[in-house]
């Protein structure tokens, strides 16, 4: 080959060269610019003049400096820039990236490394990349991450996803405050860092494998979890099996309802149904067996005052009628814890009550017990029977005092309450305006276990070798008549206090009422007898007979509008039981009075006057006689 054909073939390579490093340079989407180290541009390609905004013109004058100057107002910061780019181009062989800002919005990517021929750097080539939309969706995406994550933060429910290993990748702040953590500190670890029961542990783990193993969804509805503080929640989980992204294999995705707080209002609610249920039962027996002890005591009575004093009967007498006044005293306390007793509530402070007491506390307390009272001086009055009050007073001090064989400690304190102080579950209970009056007697006694405090009102239940177990369910029944709410904390060796909250009033303290003076008898008066129960109806009529009165009988209401009927004198009074069945006292008040409008009406019950919700207020002038023992 000739040196002209040599010659014309290296041209022809050169220039095939030159086509296909142009044709790279022009077909990426980077702006390429090559820089020698005198200043003088040796090479770009039109996507860098697009990308910068640079017109032809000024590119093809090739100098640098002319086209930092042009390119500087676009940018946030040119003086950054322009010192970046002085210091690359004092160190050549320097590499380097970073991320420009442009005024408009726009993000481009900047590499630069030296141009080297033969080993020696004889320049520096610029590329950049515009990343624009790219950093708009990622700071989207961070945008939709942080907002993720505040709603899974702010939802109460506890959220988690678990690796197959067992290790939270994602958990949200009501389960890292579950678990008396952080969220930080639950990713990346397993639930071995934060339960302490094993149990509980075996649990979990065992209820995640099922989920991956099985690929189905997995509801606990009850799932104990007992963090590293010894606290303990009732959980209600959901798992379902999912794809980690870049994990092999399947995960978990987790969600758990704190049920604890339900869980324990719907045990309240049901204890408090059922303690209704045994107050109904309560009532109903000790109304029927009132009514018995009633005409058993009656004409027990009147036999021995019929007796001679040296009767030999008359020790029979006395025993069964001593066996039927114990039987009555269970009676009336039975009837307290059903709420039917007959109360005679008055406006009462009971600091007064309590100072009144003190002396007999102490007595029966016995000295190797301290007693302390600690009274509110602006305690406001309740509106309560007093006798009742006192009665609940005492027994609270005499069960405080069995629990404290060896001696110790019983406090007393009185406290008014406003409003926003009750605690929530009873803050219903107070007027408007008017707030609570919180009793508290509290022993440093031996305490009691959660099960027997679940069970420390109701009837006949006891811890004691001897005793009825009457006195507390008495007082829940008078503090529960009276509009309040009785409450216990307990535990084992750390003494128990009741606390008794009442509505207090406005109303100014009344001084107590003296005794009505008896209806002396009046010889000859006729009264219609109404009682559904014979044993205590022929009782009152042998009581009434015997004071003078002429008695008309019937077995109930419906009996008494036609014993009235048949009657052709006058009648004075019906003195009428107020619950009856088919009619009951107020209803065959209205009816007989539509008819004899000048008759006068008395009830009498076992029950008291509101029993059942039966109103006597609409019969106007009728008195109400408890039938007690």
């Amino acid at each position: 080959m000739t040196d002209d054909a040599e010659r014309t073939s290296g041209e022809n390579a050169l220039e095939r060269s030159h086509s296909l490093l142009h044709a790279t340079l022009e077909s990426t989407a980077d702006g390429l610019l090559v820089v020698d180290r005198a200043g003088r541009v040796s090479g770009y390609n039109t996507a860098f003049l697009r990308l910068w905004r640079i017109p032809t013109d000024l590119a093809e004058h090739r100098d640098d400096a002319k086209l930092l100057a042009f390119v500087l107002d676009q940018l946030v910061d040119p003086a950054a820039f322009l010192s970046r780019v002085q210091d690359l181009y004092r160190t050549p062989d320097a590499v380097s990236f970073d991320v420009l800002l442009f005024q408009d919005g726009r993000v481009f990517e900047r590499y630069s490394q030296p141009q080297r021929i033969a080993g020696e750097v004889v320049g520096r080539v610029w590329s950049f990349r515009d990343v624009t939309e790219r950093r708009i969706a990622e700071e989207a995406l961070r945008q939709s991450e942080r907002w993720l994550r505040q709603v899974i933060d702010l939802v109460p429910v506890m959220i988690f996803a678990k690796s197959a290993d067992g290790r939270f990748v994602l958990a949200n702040q009501a389960l890292a405050d579950a678990l008396g953590t952080t969220v930080e500190r639950l990713i990346g670890r397993t639930d071995h860092a934060f339960v302490a029961d094993p149990d509980q542990l075996a649990h979990l783990r065992s209820a995640d494998l099922t989920v991956i193993e099985t690929g189905r969804p997995l509801r606990v509805s009850e799932e104990p979890l007992t963090d590293a503080e010894g606290r303990t929640r009732l959980l209600e989980t959901i798992r379902v099996p999912v794809t980690l992204p870049g994990r092999e294999g399947a995960g978990v995705l987790g969600v758990a309802t704190d049920t604890t707080e339900r869980r324990q209002l719907e045990a309240e609610l049901m204890q408090s149904q059922r303690m209704d249920a045994i107050g109904r039962l309560a009532g109903g027996i000790a109304h029927d067996f009132n009514n018995l002890l009633t005409a058993i005591l009656g004409f027990s009575h009147a036999l021995l005052e019929d007796l001679p004093d040296r009767d030999p009967r008359r020790d029979d007498l006395v025993n069964i009628t001593t066996a039927a006044e114990r039987a009555a005293d269970l009676t009336r306390q039975l009837l307290a814890f059903s709420r039917r007793q007959v109360l005679q509530p008055r406006v009462v402070n009971i600091n007064d009550l309590v100072r009144t007491l003190e002396r007999l506390l102490r007595r029966v307390l016995g000295e190797d017990i301290v007693l302390e009272i600690s009274l509110d001086p602006e305690l406001a009055p309740v509106r309560a029977d007093p006798s009742q009050l006192e009665q609940v007073i005492v027994n609270l001090a005499v069960n405080g005092r069995e629990a404290m064989p060896r001696g110790g400690r019983l406090v007393i304190a009185t406290r008014t309450l406003r409003e926003n102080e009750a605690p929530e579950e009873v803050a219903a209970l107070a007027a408007e305006g008017a707030g609570l009056v919180a009793l508290a007697v509290s022993d440093s006694g031996t305490g009691m276990s959660a099960e027997v405090r679940q069970n420390i009102f109701e009837p006949f239940f006891t811890t004691k070798e001897q005793g009825t177990g009457l006195g507390l369910s008495m007082v829940y029944g008078i503090v529960k008549q009276t509009g309040g709410h009785i409450e216990v904390q307990s535990e084992l060796g750390e003494g128990t206090s009741f606390t008794v909250y009442l509505p207090a009033t406005r109303a100014v303290e009344e001084a107590p009422r003296p005794p009505e003076a008896a209806l002396e008898p009046v010889k000859g008066a006729t009264i219609l007898l109404v009682e559904d129960e014979d044993a205590v109806r022929r009782l009152t009529k042998r009581l009434l007979a015997a004071d003078g009165y002429q008695v008309i009988e019937a077995v109930d209401g419906e009996d008494a509008l036609a014993v009235a009927g048949r009657h052709d004198g006058p009648i004075d009074l019906v003195l009428t039981d107020l619950v009856m069945p088919r009619m009951n006292g107020r209803e065959l008040a209205l009816a007989i009075q539509s008819r004899r409008p000048r008759i006068r009406v008395a009830f009498m019950s076992g029950y008291t006057a509101d029993a059942f919700g039966r109103d006597t207020t609409q019969v106007p002038n009728a008195p109400f006689l408890a039938e007690t023992l």
